[in-house]
């Protein structure tokens, strides 16, 4: 019985362990950076950006405004960061805008969802560049 408790408590101290280090600060210095996209992952299968995204990339400023490459079109905008719900909202030249919920955040890796119904289940990995 006494061995079983000490499992038991291995097991949680290693789960909590494991849960705090998935734990993401998420601040807006650690977003302002380059972010080269890389892969595109939906269910557990990752995929290659076509040739069109393969220079894909999105620059946040720290004075909250932002610089991309898609499909080989630039564009620029404004961007702002929700740390409430996880989120960075993109505004377009236009007004138009486009919320991303933010999955993973370190150092070198920046995983998005974008708040589109054709896109919910697409995960969009980017890795930062110097």
């Amino acid at each position: 019985m006494k061995y079983q408790r000490m499992i038991l408590l291995a097991i949680s101290l290693l789960a909590t362990t494991c849960y705090e280090t998935k734990a993401q600060n998420i601040h807006k210095k650690n977003l302002t950076k380059k972010w080269k996209l890389s892969t595109y992952k939906y269910g557990k299968t990752h995929y290659k950006p076509s040739k069109q995204e393969q220079r894909d990339y999105i620059l946040l400023k720290d004075d909250l405004t932002y610089v991309s490459l898609d499909k080989g079109k630039a564009a620029t905008g404004k961007w702002k960061l929700n740390t409430n719900g996880k989120f960075i909202r993109l505004w377009n030249k236009k007004g138009e805008s486009i919320r991303f919920f933010i999955q993973t955040l370190t150092l070198n890796r920046l995983v998005l969802k974008a708040d589109l119904k054709d896109m919910r289940e697409i995960d969009i990995h980017y890795v930062s560049t110097k």
